[in-house]
């Protein structure tokens, strides 16, 4: 990821800090080769990026800089990835992704579910930037406010809010999950636990002893 700035020429560059495995680079590389010849067709292991996915953005008519977190492709897919960005003062994401080499599988459209996830649950307004896949300009909400269909040419412009504020994903980190993981598996448990309450046998009814739930009794009258 490389910011352009006219009259500077590059001032700002990103690497990714997670290569797609078997894509960008081959996992062990050796044991790998006796499963596959295929993996040859990946010459070059690409090595992480060491910074943290923000790149500062002068904005003249803020009078400020503007950091701005730009995960590039499926980093959209680690959480922690996009939360260091956060934590490190990012105001707005920005996922660039180019989906040419998949022709129309819906990984693009994958890849935008996951920026409105990512909007929603730090709070943050999101756009996917792609070359031939879906765009969309995504509010903090995680609602699509724009979005324009693969392989066309088209343009977007949006006023989006920016915040610095964090949400309990940057606070709690991995734990925020693992709390939500907990407190879903006690209501599951909860609910398959039988009910306490005390029930009326019908012996107690006719004896007129109390019971927890009404029940109908049948009154006879001698002959």
């Amino acid at each position: 990821m490389v910011l352009w700035q006219p009259g500077h020429g590059p001032v700002f560059a990103y690497a990714k800090q997670r290569p797609a495995p078997f894509g960008e680079y081959v996992p062990l590389r050796g044991l790998v080769r006796l499963l596959s010849s295929q993996v040859e067709r990946v010459r070059v292991d690409m090595l992480p990026g060491t910074r943290p996915a923000i790149v500062p953005v002068e904005v003249p008519w803020l009078g400020r800089t503007v950091p701005v977190a730009t995960v590039i492709r499926f980093e959209v897919a680690f959480d922690e990835v996009v939360r260091e960005a956060v934590r490190n003062g990012a105001e707005l994401l920005v996922v660039a992704t180019n989906s040419a080499s998949l022709g129309c599988m819906p990984e693009s459209t994958q890849q935008l579910a996951m920026s409105r996830q990512h909007a929603v649950e730090h709070g943050r307004a999101d756009v996917q930037i792609s070359t031939v896949g879906v765009s969309a300009v995504i509010g903090p909400d995680s609602a699509v406010k724009q979005r324009h269909r693969p392989i066309a040419a088209d343009a977007m412009l949006a006023e989006l809010p920016l915040r610095t504020s964090l949400t309990p994903s940057e606070r709690l980190g991995d734990g925020c999950a693992a709390i939500t993981i907990a407190l879903a598996l006690a209501a599951q448990s909860q609910a398959s636990w039988p009910p306490r309450g005390r029930h009326t046998s019908p012996t107690r009814a006719r004896l007129g002893l109390p019971g927890l739930r009404p029940t109908f009794t049948e009154s006879r009258r001698g002959r």
